[in-house]
């Protein structure tokens, strides 16, 4: 099972290629919605909520602990659904014992920090976010993958995988920019061509579109794969030339 947290001010939805890619994989995945940080949340009955967090340094910090409240929320709420026998295809198919998180940007942040503060997660990834909360400062005994664009994230990528005492993975994906890390890198362009500027503020780097999400797509179901269900995922060992794009750090 996998819980997902998207970028600040972005909704679920732009995540949708690795969803369900994942979902084919057998994985039921969890997309969380962040409440008056995402631009609408809807409700059952029809109620809307817009965003109202704005970019400032505490409302950043409160929107981060809202995220974690969030996850664990989630989880807390599947355990008692899981008891409870679910209804429909999801009985039987969740395995609360195997959990994991990914995340773009702030989500792929928050993915990290949860796996700190709720040892029910048992591996993340995270997709070209820098880190944030306490987990910035600390380590992870855990399982995690993260996928950047050339430039990096900040001071905060190899401080925390220098401290990462679990497995790890860092890749670099060559032409990606930060938006490369979700549907916008296949759908920008061409509804940018009906809406100019439409992109502005989104930078979705030169990489092929179709290859930012399949290989993406290979790296997250093999990383979860082997950390969640121990299975063997060569992939995860060296580089590989199928994957020219990507430059691999192990170990």
């Amino acid at each position: 099972m996998l819980l997902f947290s998207p970028g600040f001010g972005t909704l679920r939805a732009l995540y949708t290629a690795f969803f369900e890619e994942l979902a084919s994989r057998g994985f039921v995945v969890f997309a969380l919605e962040h409440t008056y940080e995402a631009p609408v949340v809807q409700f059952p009955g029809g109620r809307l909520e817009l965003a109202r967090v704005p970019q400032t340094t505490a409302a950043l910090d409160r929107a981060f602990d809202v995220r974690l409240a969030d996850v664990r929320f989630v989880l807390d709420r599947l355990e008692q659904l899981e008891a409870s026998n679910l209804p429909g295809r999801l009985r039987g198919r969740l395995d609360l014992s195997r959990v994991g998180m990914f995340g773009h940007s702030f989500g792929g942040a928050a993915a990290a920090e949860a796996m700190r503060v709720d040892p029910r997660i048992k591996a993340g990834a995270n997709l070209d976010g820098s880190f944030y909360g306490s987990v910035a400062r600390g380590s992870l005994d855990a399982p995690f993958m993260l996928m950047t664009a050339p430039r990096g994230v900040g001071p905060s990528e190899n401080a925390f995988l220098s401290r990462l005492r679990g497995s790890q993975l860092a890749l670099t994906l060559a032409g990606s920019d930060h938006f490369s890390f979700s549907d916008l890198v296949v759908l920008g362009r061409p509804l940018a061509r009906i809406v100019p500027g439409l992109l502005r503020g989104f930078p979705l780097g030169s990489i092929d579109p179709a290859r930012a999400i399949r290989i993406q797509r290979a790296y997250l179901a093999a990383f979860f794969s082997a950390h969640l269900r121990g299975t063997r995922e060569p992939l995860l060992d060296r580089p590989w030339r199928g994957h020219p794009e990507v430059r691999f750090r192990g170990r």
